[in-house]
Parts: C-alpha cells; sequence; structure tokens
C-alpha cells in the first residue's frame, strides 16, 4: 500500500512539474531574467502575463522596455473610438502607477493614433519622463497623430523641459508634440544623443529648434519632416555646427502658412547623406567643405517661390556636384541649377559622381553638365534628344535605366500604333540626333526600358540605342504595367528583334513581370542593396 501511494505522489509530482504554469521552466528562471525577457514584448502582452500565475505577477513591473500603441488594443472589445481611445490612455496610467523601476527604464515608445481632432490625451506619460537621479534612459519615441494632421495636438503639453538634459539618452524621436522652450531660461545639453527625428513638431520660433539642435555635440543623424514654428517674426540666421552629423534629411517645412524655418544654418564638415525634398531649409554656410558628402537627394519642390529665393541653393549646389558619389535630382531641381548656370556660371561638372538618378526634363537638348566618372545612369524621359543629351554627358557610362512610362487607366489595352514607320526602323533610317555620344561606343552595356507602352516615341528610344550600343551586351524592355497588347506580344516581340543593332553579341528581352516605373522608386530600390544607404529608410515608413 505504501508502494502504491508512494508510486501515486511521484506521479502527481512529476505531472506538477510539467505543468505549464506552475511547474515550467521559464517560471523558475529569476526575476531580472524574466523581466528582461519580458522588455521585448509590447507593453500589453507583457501586463498580460500577470493573469498566468502569483508567480508571474511581479516580472513584468521592472521591465526596462515600455512599449504603448493604441493600435494594439481590441477594438471589437470596445464600444466605440472615443471609448477605445480612452481605455488605452487610462491602461498605460495604470502601467506607469505600478512599474517599480521608471527611473532604469531604457526605452520608452509611446504612440497614439486618433481618428478625430478633439480628443485629449492623458498628460500622465510626460511626467513619467522627468529625469529622475542616475536615471539610463536611452531612447524615447512619442508620436501622436490624427486623421486631422494638427487638430489633435492643440491641446497637449510640451515634454518637459528636463527632458533635454538626460545624459544618457541615445535616441530621440518626436512625432505631434510641441517643443517650447525659454531661450534665456532653459538650457539643452544632450551628450550621448546620436539620432534626433522630429515630425510634425511645432516651436514658438526657430531659436527653440537652434538651441535642441545645437545641444547635442555628438549628434549623427538628423530627421525633420513638416516641422513649423508659431513665431512669424523675422530672424536672423543662426548656425548650428555639428561636427558629428553623418546623415541629414529635411522634407516639407513649407507645409504650414508660418515663416520657413530657413534661419538655421548648419556646419556639417562629416555629413555623408542628404536629403532635402520640398525644402531649401538648412543651408550649408561657407566654412567646412562636404567632402565626406556620400549621396545627396536634391528635390526643391513644385512651388515657384523656391525658385525666386534660391540663395541657398547657390550655397549648396556647389557642394552637391563636386563631392557626392551618388545623386537624385528632381525636375525642377535640374532646372534650377541650369537656370543658376546661366545666371552665376556656376560649375556643373561632377567628378566623383558614379550614379545618378534624374527626373524628366523635356526641353532640353543640350544639358550643361559633365559626368566623368559617373557609370549608372537613371533617367526619365521620352525624348531620344534629351536622351542623347544625358549620353552625350557622361563618356563612361556602363548601365542605363530609361524610364519611359506615361499615364494609363488599369488593364488598358492599345495596338502597336499604325503611325510608327516600321520600315524606317527596321532599315535603321529612323531620324535620329546628329553624332553618336562616345559611352555608346566604348563603354556602354547594360540597358533597360521601363514603363514601354509600344508608342512612337519608345519605339525610336529603342531603335537609337540598339543602332548606336557598339559593346551593348543585354537590353531589358519591361512593358508598362497597366497595359495590355491587343493580340499578345509576340508581333511586338518580333518587331524589337527585328529592329538593327551595332552589336551582335545584344540580348533583347521583352519583360512582362511588373516593375517599378519611377525614378523615385529606382534610387530607393538602389539604396537598400547598399548599406550605406540605409538612413534613407529609417523615418520614412514610420510616417
Amino acid at each position: 500500500m505504501e508502494s502504491t501511494k508512494s508510486t501515486k505522489t511521484e506521479t502527481a509530482a512529476q505531472r506538477n512539474s510539467q505543468d505549464p504554469v506552475t511547474g515550467d521552466r521559464l517560471s523558475s528562471l529569476p526575476d531580472d531574467i524574466l523581466s528582461h525577457i519580458l522588455s521585448y514584448l509590447p507593453t500589453k502582452h507583457a501586463v498580460g502575463t500577470a493573469v498566468l500565475s502569483r508567480r508571474w505577477k511581479d516580472p513584468w513591473t521592472r521591465v526596462s522596455n515600455l512599449d504603448f500603441d493604441n493600435r494594439l488594443v481590441h477594438k471589437s472589445r470596445l464600444a466605440g473610438i472615443h471609448r477605445r481611445d480612452s481605455e488605452f490612455c487610462r491602461f498605460v496610467d495604470r502601467v506607469l502607477a505600478q512599474h517599480k523601476s521608471l527611473n532604469s527604464l531604457r526605452r520608452f515608445r509611446f504612440h497614439l493614433s486618433v481618428s478625430y481632432c478633439n480628443f485629449e490625451p492623458s498628460r500622465g506619460f510626460w511626467s513619467t519622463m522627468e529625469p529622475e537621479s542616475g536615471s539610463q534612459l536611452e531612447e524615447i519615441d512619442v508620436k501622436l497623430e490624427s486623421d486631422d494632421r494638427f487638430g489633435a495636438f492643440r491641446k497637449l503639453l510640451p515634454p518637459p523641459v528636463s527632458l533635454y538634459t538626460l545624459g544618457s539618452l541615445r535616441v530621440l524621436k518626436l512625432a505631434g508634440v510641441a517643443i517650447m522652450m525659454s531661450t534665456t531660461h532653459d538650457s539643452v545639453f544632450l551628450p550621448s544623443l546620436e539620432t534626433l527625428q522630429l515630425l510634425l513638431v511645432r516651436t514658438m520660433d526657430c531659436e527653440s529648434l537652434h538651441m535642441l539642435i545645437s545641444g547635442c555635440p555628438v549628434l549623427e543623424t538628423v530627421h525633420i519632416e513638416n516641422c513649423y514654428f508659431l513665431d512669424e517674426t523675422e530672424k536672423k540666421t543662426l548656425i548650428a555646427v555639428l561636427p558629428c552629423l553623418k546623415n541629414l534629411k529635411i522634407i516639407n517645412y513649407y507645409e504650414s502658412h508660418c515663416n520657413p524655418l530657413s534661419p538655421i544654418a548648419v556646419e556639417a564638415p562629416s555629413l555623408e547623406h542628404l536629403h532635402l525634398e520640398n525644402s531649401t531649409m538648412l543651408p550649408f554656410m561657407g566654412g567646412s567643405p562636404l567632402s565626406c558628402l556620400h549621396s545627396a537627394w536634391v528635390d526643391i519642390g513644385d512651388r515657384q517661390s523656391l525658385l525666386d529665393d534660391h540663395r541657398s541653393m547657390i550655397r549648396l549646389l556647389p557642394q552637391i556636384s563636386d563631392n557626392a558619389k551618388e545623386i537624385y535630382l528632381s525636375r525642377k531641381t535640374i532646372h534650377l541649377m541650369s537656370f543658376l548656370y546661366d545666371a552665376h556660371q556656376l560649375p556643373v561638372t561632377f567628378p566623383k559622381l558614379t550614379h545618378l538618378t534624374a527626373g524628366s526634363v523635356h526641353d532640353f537638348q543640350q544639358l550643361p553638365f559633365v559626368f566623368p566618372q559617373l557609370t549608372h545612369l537613371t533617367v526619365e524621359t521620352r525624348s531620344v534628344y534629351v536622351l542623347h543629351s544625358w549620353l552625350n554627358s557622361a563618356s563612361r557610362l556602363q548601365s542605363l535605366v530609361a524610364v519611359v512610362d506615361q499615364v494609363f487607366h488599369m488593364d488598358q489595352e492599345i495596338e502597336i500604333n499604325d503611325e510608327i514607320d516600321l520600315e524606317a526602323l527596321e532599315c535603321g533610317e529612323a531620324e535620329f540626333p546628329a553624332g553618336t555620344p562616345e559611352c555608346l561606343l566604348s563603354s556602354l552595356e547594360e540597358i533597360e526600358i521601363r514603363g514601354f507602352s509600344a508608342n512612337e516615341q519608345e519605339m525610336n528610344i529603342i531603335a537609337y540605342l540598339l543602332k548606336a550600343g557598339a559593346i551593348l551586351k543585354k537590353m531589358n524592355v519591361h512593358m508598362h504595367d497597366c497595359v495590355e497588347i491587343e493580340g499578345g506580344y509576340e508581333d511586338l516581340e518580333s518587331l524589337l528583334l527585328e529592329l538593327p543593332r551595332a552589336s551582335s553579341a545584344c540580348e533583347v528581352r521583352l519583360l512582362h513581370s511588373a516593375i517599378s516605373d519611377s525614378v523615385r522608386s529606382n534610387f530607393d530600390s538602389h539604396n537598400q542593396d547598399n548599406s550605406t544607404f540605409t538612413f534613407w529608410q529609417q523615418g520614412q515608413c514610420e510616417n
């Protein structure tokens, strides 16, 4: 009997040791290890482990990362949008009240997205970021957004000024908040901050932004987008010296009716990657040349006023042309550069450039640019004469991507254009630009045509390249995504194969697979394959 009872007891003990809640190996780990593991989960899920057993009630209260995102709240359990957002804010307040090691937090993330502008979120999370003695916060990421781009932010209090003196802070990302600092009483010193991201942030004046940027001596990455300030008083230019800055990204700062943020200039001798889009903000003021610049994205936007006030571009464009190895230039930027060349005789030689992505230009048959080292060119054009001009400026070009796409309705069917002089193309008698660019005779080996729809202009481009490309090895012609050829692709493919070629080794392929037709997407895809371009992908997807 005793043996049987002992066997039953051992069996029960074995079952208990295998119980997923009371006897699992994970629960036997020390609290600090459990807290470390839970730090990798969204806070909602980390807090949820408290229901597993009494053993799990405490570990989440010592996690080093807090990650709040109202999109993780289950909408089906709540009556409406307002109730869901209010419940989320109450949840945040409860978690912060029960957390036992706020001063040992390493990462704090708070994302709140609302669908209406009159919602006022809890302000309690700001108070938790008051730096306590020995604070270890390394990353702060606060994002407040709504369908009404500015309405949800009007009632928000700015972050506590003491936030801007956190010695351990390495990453600061703010979106939809306000930066209101007194230039006489407040101070900014973030000795460890390496990354600063400001999206839809409003400031009282340019001095506040200048204080923030200048108070970060080791800053390496800055991303400013859709930011504006309230004081419309014109100020003199403020210069921020950032010796460690490597990545600078400025987008759409002309978004509001307030004055632009142009009174701030940057000295950045270590800059490697520059992205200016719809902006001439933060020009580089003389001083240190951009000798470390590797890549530049320059799009001045479509606002005509930018063409009238081009002083900052006069300072910046020579720095880019002299140093950058990879560049994106929008259509408007190319026009501005040509205008500045005519008006101020700016240099148009790009001595170090190897990769260029250029927007569409329609009225240039002789571009005033020279690219002695260019090997890869992506250009949007529908004119054989404009393409001829680009090729004339790049004597060592090895790879060409010509984007010729037009706007079509989805799945539009077209016929091979009856107006195309097929006989002239096949006989090599079509009218082409005079002279043959040096690269077509000696270096160009690979060509891609994107957005092809078989119209006369596009056929002329292909015929011209095949006829002149003496050492061409490969030409891939990608059909436009929204175009279907009536009767199939066989006749079109046969026509392409019958076009005269200067290179007998050239392989021509007509491809139906979807591929991005935009020059911008081509620049991004190249960046993703190049580790030096990781900066371009940061923040953009978070917007």
